[in-house]
């Protein structure tokens, strides 16, 4: 699979950059609509967790709940965006499936590229907007490129299950949807960690994108590396999604080719 993803990594590239371009085509702000949706997502939280809910969800009021809030769920909509949009890849590219000798993990990693470039570009947004707010820039802040690597990286393996699962079993989408819903309450993205109970804390731990969303907080906001064990941890889910999406992937290849 690595070796057909390398191949074709200009038609990959190309791609993943045309669906920026014209994912919102037809629309008055046209690409725009990329940075808007998220930055009116964080407004939203911001006002509801720092302002109205704060005494209750722990965190601090303001310009620190803005940076906690932002470094958390930008990676998390990058992350989600790639599972539920490249999940229907082989529907929306059956013509092309049919028509070319091309492994449909291909596809995949299409929109895992189109939301690691989003990614790219949201966080680069967050480093005027901590100058602003009084952080200063450190050189720790560089590691959120490889860390938007690898959380992507993850993405793209547990999509190659589901892309597959869903394009045999239609109902699939709706369960994945509802899913990412309550995955992201699961986790310390919008509300800080310390207000839940400890007891429950470390199913955290068990929980694939925790590091990687920790991660971004430490380096971006907390100027600190990540020790080895996280590095490791979280290369160890890369490893294992990878794995299981590659194995699905040929399990299942013959069906998904019998069905386009």
């Amino acid at each position: 699979m690595l070796k057909s993803l390398y191949k074709h990594r200009g038609y990959i590239l190309e791609n993943a950059w045309n669906d920026i371009r014209y994912r919102y085509a037809g629309t008055g702000l046209g690409a725009f609509w990329n940075i808007f949706n998220p930055l009116l997502e964080v407004a939203i939280y911001t006002f509801v967790f720092s302002q109205i809910l704060a005494l209750r969800s722990g965190g601090t009021r303001g310009t620190a709940y803005v940076l906690f809030l932002c470094a958390g769920l930008f990676p998390w909509l990058s992350f989600s965006d790639t599972i539920l949009r490249g999940s229907n890849a082989f529907q929306e590219n059956a013509g092309s499936l049919r028509r070319l000798p091309i492994l449909p993990a291909v596809f995949v990693a299409k929109y895992s590229i189109s939301s690691f470039i989003n990614l790219l570009i949201y966080m680069a947004l967050l480093f005027p907007l901590t100058v602003v707010m009084g952080i200063s820039p450190h050189w720790t802040q560089l590691l959120v490129f490889p860390l938007s690597l690898m959380l992507q990286a993850l993405a793209f393996g547990l999509t190659l299950i589901f892309a597959n699962v869903r394009f045999l079993i239609p109902d699939t989408k709706e369960i994945l949807g509802a899913l990412m819903q309550i995955w992201r309450w699961l986790l310390p993205i919008i509300y800080t960690e310390e207000i839940i109970p400890e007891k429950y804390q470390t199913l955290f731990r068990i929980d694939p994108p925790y590091y990687f969303i920790q991660s971004f907080r430490m380096v971006f906001l907390d100027h600190k590396v990540p020790t080895v064990e996280v590095w490791l941890t979280m290369l160890g889910w890369i490893v294992l999604f990878g794995f299981l999406g590659s194995f699905v992937s040929k399990k299942l290849y013959s069906d998904v080719r019998d069905n386009l």
